[in-house]
């Protein structure tokens, strides 16, 4: 055997590995990203969703319980990943027996804060105590009753894991307010007693607690932001394979810092919009300057717009963000939401539902679920069937009942 017909062997007859060749065959594969899907469509949601009102008005409320459930399961059942679509458990008897529970305790409330109005101030601290246990109780009933490819998700998340995120910050301001109002000697009586007069020195202390305020709860809330999202989407696991929230809190700062040069440039824009109604302009001494009528309603139009951009730019950004920190083991999320298409997709669905009185809702939610599920994608190594894990323990549907009285989002 010549050289020639060697060539490309080693001695055993094995096909030899040209230099270079096996860095190439070793090189790490990018994942392909896996796209979120929803196939429900407006028709179908819109028999279920009128079946729903019609007897949630009927019972007086108590079929409202069933009519959770089955929303949560045909928009869990439409949504699918990698050809598999997750699943709602929950029973509706169990969110019922919550809803029970959270009702009464609410009537009690709100019957001793009206019949004894010093109970309210005793009933506040008590609320407070208990608000991070009915975080940790929804969050895990809800995680432990969604399930994909017979795997239940779980949240692993404590009752101080929640008080810290939700109150540690919050509690330290308004300890270094109350310091500073103490250090200064700012009269305890200013604002109560009108014979108190508001010297230079005292005026002086009262701008400097000002500032600590405005400038201190500006500068805390993009990292008390940050807490809670961490504290909400950490803890938990699918199957056996645990959350991690991969982002640090400057991401949050320079979010919240585009923010608010996107809100300057809104302001500007509505200065600009104020300018050309008319709004400045005082014309002579005893001159009457014409406006046309519908001017002062266009510009508290453009004012109102703004408003809801700004609010729908914040809800796109911190979604993104939050949902691109996620990882899932080795696999990762991701959001693109476009805040025009958004903005668009709520101007459109509000007007909608507006003119038709409401009958559009149906529609209006399936079109926004389809385009937020359409914009995230799930990058997995190893693919979505190599997770493993053991089917979940039942949870208490008590804090779902509370979440939904007070209008708690806890949905992923």
């Amino acid at each position: 055997m010549n050289d020639k017909d060697t060539k490309g062997q080693d001695w055993l007859g094995e096909p030899r590995v040209e230099e270079g060749a096996e860095e190439l065959q070793l090189a790490p594969i990018d994942p392909q990203p896996m796209p979120f899907e929803f196939r429900g469509n407006a028709r179908e949601y819109f028999k279920i969703w009128v079946v729903n009102l019609a007897l949630t008005i009927v019972t007086l409320g108590i079929y409202s319980a069933w009519a959770k459930v089955r929303k949560l399961r045909y928009f869990y059942g439409n949504t699918y990943l990698d050809g598999s679509s997750f699943e709602f458990l929950g029973r509706p008897i169990a969110i019922l027996k919550g809803r029970i529970i959270a009702v009464m305790a609410f009537a009690a409330y709100w019957l001793a804060a009206n019949f004894y109005p010093l109970a309210n101030l005793a009933l506040l601290p008590v609320f407070a105590l208990c608000f991070p246990w009915v975080m940790v109780k929804a969050l895990n009933f809800r995680a432990r009753n969604s399930a994909f490819r017979n795997l239940t998700f779980s949240y692993q998340g404590s009752y101080l894991q929640i008080a810290a995120a939700y109150f540690g910050l919050p509690v330290l301001f308004a300890a270094g307010v109350f310091a500073i109002f103490f250090g200064t000697g700012i009269p305890l009586n200013l604002t109560g007693n009108s014979h108190v007069k508001l010297s230079a020195e005292v005026a002086g202390r009262v701008g400097m607690l000002v500032s600590f305020v405005v400038l201190g709860a500006s500068l805390a809330f993009p990292y008390f932001y940050y807490l809670q999202k961490r504290a909400f989407l950490a803890p938990r696991k699918f199957g056996d394979t645990g959350f991690s929230f991969d982002t640090d809190p400057a991401a949050f700062y320079r979010l919240m810092f585009k923010l608010s040069l996107f809100s300057v440039l809104m302001v500007v824009v509505i200065l600009i919009a104020l300018w050309f109604s008319g709004a400045f302009s005082k014309g002579m001494p005893g001159e009457t300057v014409a406006r046309p009528v519908f001017m002062p309603i266009i510009v508290s139009l453009v004012v109102v717009l703004i408003q809801f951009l700004l609010y729908i730019t914040f809800k796109t950004w911190t979604r993104n963000l939050m949902l691109s920190a996620v990882r899932v083991g080795e696999a990762q999320l991701t959001s693109r939401l476009e805040v025009r298409k958004v903005f668009w997709l709520y101007v459109t669905n509000i007007l909608a539902m507006v003119c038709t009185l409401g009958l559009l809702t149906p529609w209006a939610k399936v079109r926004l679920m389809r385009y937020q599920t359409s914009r995230t994608r799930l990058l997995a190594p190893h693919g979505t069937e190599n997770f493993t894990g053991h089917p979940g323990q039942s949870a208490s549907a008590v804090g779902e009942g509370l979440a939904d009285i007070f209008d708690l989002d806890i949905a992923v």
